[in-house]
């Protein structure tokens, strides 16, 4: 399985679209992950003419974004359990929020 790990695409705020590199490597998904900041939902929208997309919002995501996801996410894929969270917040690092967000839960990587 060919999965596209993203984030922070802050689109179009800072560039017009997603990379070439990006948009290459997206045509072969198989499924592609979004760790928020995605900062217009045309982005979710788009990345969905590639493959199944899963993604949460981040810190700068708007109300219709937020609406569509949440702020952390489990998914399975063959058998691993991916925990997906932007990992912003107040205090420690953006690394140790992610992993408190998971604490408690059954999760192979973050």
């Amino acid at each position: 399985m060919n999965i596209v790990v993203i984030s922070d695409t802050h689109l179009p705020k800072r560039k017009k679209g997603l990379p070439t590199r990006l948009l290459e490597q997206l045509k072969d998904a198989d499924l592609i992950i979004h760790a928020g900041d995605w900062t217009t939902i045309d982005v979710y929208k788009a990345l969905q003419s590639y493959a199944r997309v899963e993604g949460v919002y981040g810190n700068v995501d708007g109300q219709e974004i937020i609406e569509l996801l949440s702020f952390k996410k489990i998914v399975e894929v063959c058998g691993i359990k991916i925990g997906i969270t932007h990992g912003h917040g107040k205090g420690k690092t953006t690394e140790k929020r992610a992993i408190e967000a998971f604490k408690g839960e059954k999760v192979d990587c973050i």
